[in-house]
């Protein structure tokens, strides 16, 4: 699960009104609005937390929280909005595409859910086994195809 949290309702007149708490259970690919809530809600699901203080809202922001984790992870845009979600296939044409996602389809995921690489990224994005197993077949599927 991913909680974000968008601030107050009126934190400063020069930026978007915060309005309370959002939900991801697929790994940030889509959102669910859990309303202005108190975050003890959430304590025995939470095991990252960041945060930022308030500044300017961009020139001088800067993290100033605390992690449990010992490394984040970060996406590109075209990773999360891919087809196959935190793989980057944003150079590959279409009919490139449909190659890569046939590959994927026929490769079982390592994982232990019993679906195809493709099918695990698209129910899980979360899940690490069928990502490093994505991004494997697409450098493979890169270099063969020169791209």
């Amino acid at each position: 699960m991913i909680y974000v949290g968008t601030g107050e309702a009126d934190m400063r007149s020069d930026m978007s009104f915060g309005d309370g708490v959002y939900k991801s259970s697929d790994g940030g690919r889509t959102w669910k609005h859990v309303g202005l809530t108190d975050m003890s809600v959430f304590e025995s699901e939470i095991k990252e937390l960041l945060a930022a203080a308030p500044g300017h809202a961009v020139s001088d922001f800067h993290s100033v929280g605390y992690t449990a984790a010992k490394s984040i992870q970060t996406s590109t845009p075209a990773e999360v909005n891919s087809p196959v979600s935190g793989v980057d296939v944003s150079k590959l044409s279409p009919a490139q595409l449909k190659q890569y996602e046939q590959i994927l389809s026929k490769e079982k995921c390592s994982c232990g859910c019993g679906l195809s690489v493709l099918r695990c990224r698209q129910v899980d994005p979360s899940c690490e086994a069928s990502l490093q197993e994505a991004k494997a077949a697409y450098a493979k599927f890169a270099q063969t195809h020169h791209i």
